[in-house]
């Protein structure tokens, strides 16, 4: 599903046995490149053959996020925006109380998120990214055109985890090459198995098949 040029990204790291992706609001490993990753790619400007004419270079920011009251509450968010992007909130509360942070809004479902991302991309022609949590990823299945996964591999089997996504469905999502990967996120991204201590984990892309291909 897409709105004319707009992807919508689920991006999320996620152990390779059990898809465990948190513990008690927090994360469960500490991999510096892949927060790196996360930043840069949320953040930056994707080019295409309009943006390159109209794009405003000064804007406080290009793409929009997506994420769970639980997430937003996180410890590694501590109810505050990530700067440089448009911050979309999930609460089934309607009165939800979010202090007035520019650039932040909230939402009443994932459809209502998305909506309100679509008519914000049309004006700064980026993406929209949903971070999680653990239900945010599996409404997210429906909408996303795009899995961006980091696939952690924990060899100990030492990573306990409390909240979990969906697995990817695989006859609905085609993983994409290392080139594909690169090309759709602009930029060079590490090839294959990478390490941390004594984590490893790879940079991965799922691309939505076409109802042909299905």
């Amino acid at each position: 599903m897409t709105f004319g040029d707009t992807s919508i990204i689920l991006m999320a790291a996620a152990t390779a046995t059990t898809w465990g992706i948190g513990k008690e609001q927090d994360l469960p490993w500490k991999i510096p490149k892949d927060s790196e990753y996360l930043e840069q790619i949320t953040s930056k400007v994707y080019y295409n053959s309009t943006t390159i004419a109209t794009l405003k270079k000064d804007r406080p920011w290009h793409n929009a996020v997506v994420m769970g009251r639980l997430s937003w509450e996180s410890i590694p968010m501590k109810n505050g925006p990530m700067p440089h992007r448009f911050n979309i909130v999930i609460s089934r509360n309607p009165s939800y109380k979010m202090k007035p942070f520019p650039h932040t809004s909230l939402a009443i479902s994932i459809h209502d998120a998305i909506e309100q991302a679509k008519t914000l991309m049309e004006e700064s022609q980026g993406r929209v990214f949903v971070l999680g949590g653990g239900q945010i990823y599996e409404q997210a299945m429906d909408v996303c055109t795009h899995i961006l996964l980091t696939r952690i591999h924990d060899p100990k089997q030492q990573i306990v985890c409390d909240v979990f996504m969906p697995p990817v469905n695989t006859s609905l999502f085609v993983q994409a090459s290392h080139e594909e990967l690169e090309a759709f996120v602009q930029e060079k991204v590490p090839k294959g198995i990478q390490l941390c201590g004594e984590l490893e984990y790879e940079f991965l892309l799922y691309v939505r098949r076409q109802s042909d291909d299905s």
